[in-house]
């Protein structure tokens, strides 16, 4: 049975999906730092991090999900809300246990020879990341730390941690994410739906013709599957660690891809070479979740690309959809889409693309589609991993007209990200290569991922800049597949030579096709501290494919603040 949108009011949140396993902590919970804030400007929220049993199209699967304090684990997380000039405290607690006979892979050492650090491992050890926002670095402790050698928060089963993350006033206003980002165990988590929508409001909000339309967050994610260590007639990711990969035997070793089971808002709308009857393997479109709005209507429409590696090109069948914002940040003017790939909502893993669809005067009912993704073919490297045509979700479109609703003429500018860079003020210059290693014996799939010929290291900083400083750096990618390059801290202002349609200005995640270059200038703002750049392919960036940015504070006499 098709879910569908309360015809009141669209999801802001998800709903509960399955029974939570039964919770038994090994530890006491520890309380992180936390500051003092005024609390009428303090959001908190305590989530939980914990194994969940559900059931996903027809197999039964044990996942690592979020959960609101003691409620059922959903897919996505709970949606977390903010405001530029607030404080978010956000307390992680790690409640996945240990179930007997399963292989979870924690603290396992790393045979002779194989790198113990950028190989995945400590799958049930984890943090958290805000992604996209303008905040203080927070994954190494203690947070906002400037020393190199600062080690990364990691929380372990039983243990929890307490953020606060100060939102600047100015901050951008549009739809983020949070995400574990433990190196090591980011791409299993993640792969396993445990990422989540985060808002920051402000004056994009209070547009008149914005704030009359109701509003979704659309949450996709990639659930990567396999029968590893599990019990027979289960799926899920209990990976041995530093095993080398079984790509049909499933011996137990680390294997990013496994089939996949496509879902929006938790419910699943594609399998992706499923195990089927026979042993066959299944590509299948399932029925997808079912919006009703009225004809003429306007709604505002917020898609998080929460999958570990798939690009989504976002297509209206129908209606007029129109895209104002990527990455929380607003465009000038509404950009008018279509139905093909010269004209989509490109979104890649981890970006956020928000648009307003205006639903056609007739009724009746279209879809919201992701366009096919085939790796390796010419003008198609927008995945590494192929992706057939998908139905995200049906619009279907009844009831009396809603007359009077009008898109906006303009948009507010983000503050924070104008006025735009310009040349003159560069104070440095720097060339990021993304490569890839095809002969690494200490790598278990036998290939490196890596920064300018680099796997990431704990003491090794690829930048050391400081705040007030503005750089120009150029991406080159000589790979055969391209890479959604994420910076964080700071958003990055795309400068090269031919923009296309479907590559805004501003960013926070920037695709980097195959066998291309790409330059981007960035302004380091207030916040100092020990932060990284990386691959948001996050099976990449746990094999290595990140680097640490030393951010220090403002020079006596220079700099900016604020």
């Amino acid at each position: 049975m098709n879910q569908e949108f309360d015809r009141r009011s669209f999801l802001l949140g998800v709903s509960a999906l399955a029974a939570l396993c039964p919770i038994e902590l090994r530890a006491p919970l520890q309380a992180g730092p936390a500051s003092r804030v005024a609390r009428s400007k303090l959001d908190r929220y305590t989530i939980d991090l914990a194994n969940a049993d559900r059931r996903l199209d027809v197999y039964n699967v044990r996942l690592r999900n979020y959960a609101s304090a003691g409620k059922t684990p959903t897919i996505p997380g709970p949606l977390l809300e903010t405001r530029g000039g607030h404080t978010l405290r956000v307390t992680l607690r790690n409640r996945i246990t240990k179930a007997d006979g399963v292989i979870d892979g924690d603290m396992a050492h790393a045979p002779k020879g194989i790198d113990p650090h950028n190989n995945p491992h400590d799958f049930d050890v984890t943090n958290l990341h805000v992604h996209g926002v303008q905040t203080v670095p927070h994954l190494f402790y203690p947070i906002g730390t400037t020393k190199l050698s600062a080690p990364g928060i990691a929380v372990s089963p039983g243990e929890s941690f307490t953020w606060d993350l100060p939102i600047p006033i100015d901050h951008p206003a549009g739809l983020y994410a949070y995400h574990p980002h433990h190196h090591g165990s980011t791409g299993t988590q993640v792969m396993s739906g445990a990422a989540g929508a985060l808002i920051i409001r402000g004056d994009v909000d209070e547009v008149p013709e914005i704030k009359a339309c109701r509003e979704a967050v659309i949450a996709v994610n990639a659930i990567n599957l396999d029968d590893s260590n599990q019990p027979p007639g289960r799926y899920g990711q209990n990976y041995t660690p530093y095993a080398s990969p079984s790509y049909f035997g499933g011996d137990g070793g680390y294997f990013p891809f496994g089939f996949k089971i496509f879902t929006v808002n938790g419910h699943p709308v594609r399998k992706f070479d499923a195990p089927g009857p026979g042993g066959t393997l299944v590509n299948e479109q399932l029925a997808p979740q079912s919006m009703r709005v009225r004809p003429g209507e306007i709604v505002r429409l917020r898609f998080l690309n929460a999958t570990e590696t798939n690009v989504l090109r976002i297509v209206a069948e129908d209606g007029d959809m129109r895209w104002y914002a990527q990455d929380g940040m607003t465009f000038g003017n509404l950009l008018q889409t279509g139905t093909g790939g010269d004209n989509c909502v490109f979104t890649p893993p981890l970006a956020r693309s928000e648009v307003l669809l205006r639903a056609p005067q007739k009724t009746g009912e279209f879809f919201i589609t992701a366009l096919e993704n085939i790796g390796n073919t010419v003008g198609g490297d927008y995945s590494f991993e192929g992706l057939p045509e998908t139905r995200l979700m049906r619009i279907v479109v009844e009831g009396p007209p809603k007359r009077g609703m009008r898109f906006p003429d303009r948009l507010p500018r983000p503050a924070r990200e104008y006025p735009l860079i310009r040349a003159e003020e560069v104070t440095h210059k720097r060339t990021i290569r993304l490569t890839r290693n095809g002969t690494a014996p200490q790598m278990i799939l036998g290939a490196a991922f890596q920064l300018n010929g680099k796997s990431y290291e704990d003491d090794y900083a690829f930048a050391t800049t400081h705040v007030g400083a503005v750089e120009e750096w150029t991406f080159v990618n000589n790979s055969f597949e391209g890479h959604p390059v994420h910076v964080h801290v700071n958003s990055m202002q795309v400068e090269s030579a031919a923009l296309s349609p479907t590559q805004p200005r501003l960013c926070d995640v920037l695709w980097v096709p195959a066998n291309s270059s790409i330059k981007v200038r960035m302004r380091f703002k207030e916040w100092s501290g020990k932060t990284v750049i990386h691959c948001h392919i996050v099976h990449h960036e746990d094999q290595g494919m990140m680097s640490n940015v030393i951010i220090k504070k403002a020079p006596r006499g220079g700099g900016v603040s604020g």
